[in-house]
C-alpha cells in the first residue's frame, strides 16, 4: 500500500524530535553547569557524598548532581540521535520524487 512508505517516516519524526529534545535537555545542563564554573570558588555540587561549607551553599551556585549526565548517558543520548538523523535520511531518500510534495518534503 502506499502510505507503507509514510507510516515508519512519521515515527522517525516524532523519535527524532523526542532525541533531540532529550540532547538539548542534557546540553542544557551542561552549560548550565558551564556557565556556574566560570566562577568556580563558588560554586557547589548537591546530591553528591561531598560537604561544602556552610557559607558556600549559602552565597554560592549550586550545579544539582543528579541533573548532571555521566558520560554515558551523554554519550547513548547523542548516538541515539545521530542514529535515528540517519535513518530518517534513509526513509526521505526512499519517498518517490513525485509524493514528496504531498508529505511536505
Amino acid at each position: 500500500m502506499a502510505t507503507d512508505t509514510f507510516i515508519p517516516r512519521q515515527g522517525s519524526g516524532t523519535q527524532l524530535k523526542e532525541a533531540r529534545e532529550r540532547v538539548e535537555q542534557l546540553v542544557a545542563v551542561i552549560t548550565d553547569a558551564a556557565n556556574k564554573l566560570r566562577h568556580w570558588d563558588r560554586v557547589t555540587v548537591s546530591n553528591v557524598y561531598v560537604s561544602f561549607p556552610p557559607g558556600l551553599t549559602l552565597f554560592g551556585s549550586d550545579i544539582d548532581g543528579d541533573e548532571f549526565p555521566s558520560p554515558q548517558e551523554l554519550a547513548q543520548a547523542l548516538s541515539e540521535y545521530q542514529r535515528l538523523l540517519d535513518s530518517v535520511v534513509d526513509t526521505n531518500i526512499e519517498v518517490p520524487e513525485n509524493l514528496r510534495a504531498a508529505i511536505g518534503q
